[in-house]
């Protein structure tokens, strides 16, 4: 719903004004929590990304790297566009990772003479996982909201 105009709000009677303002404050709250909770979604998959890539790095012991992976999302507290901009690098790096990691698995895979098809497929859905949330940082309102303009 749109606010009402002042011309139509002055010709409603005292009550009707009460009401109707009241209804119009509710409506501009509830439209930007719905904005605030959509920007949020929108960097669930970021966070769920840095999430796996921290566990890798955990896993193969490097904690350092591991906590370092968990802080980048943190950065987009930070309302710029360097900010986000290091976290698409972050997360194209991850994907470049994680292709290292499929191709070095596989070629293990092999030698032992293991079939490694659920394996890649598993990986390549983490990589798309990755890449697609290194593109959601294009969308329109999240743009805005770093403002990266063109």
């Amino acid at each position: 719903m749109t606010l009402m105009k002042k011309a139509d709000w002055l010709n409603l009677t005292h009550s009707e004004q009460s009401h109707s303002s009241y209804y119009d404050i509710f409506s501009c709250m509830l439209n930007s929590y719905k904005r605030g909770t959509m920007r949020f979604l929108y960097l669930v998959p970021s966070v769920c990304s840095f999430l796996l890539i921290s566990a890798h790095f955990q896993r193969a012991g490097l904690t350092v790297v591991a906590l370092f992976c968990l802080g980048i999302p943190f950065i987009l507290i930070i309302k710029h566009p360097l900010s986000v901009r290091f976290v698409q690098l972050s997360l194209l790096l991850t994907s470049v990772e994680w292709l290292r990691t499929l191709f070095s698995y596989i070629g293990y895979y092999n030698e032992l003479g293991v079939s490694w098809g659920r394996l890649a497929c598993i990986l390549a859905t983490v990589i798309v996982l990755t890449l697609c949330s290194l593109f959601i940082f294009e969308k329109k309102s999240v743009r805005a909201r770093y403002g990266m303009f063109k």
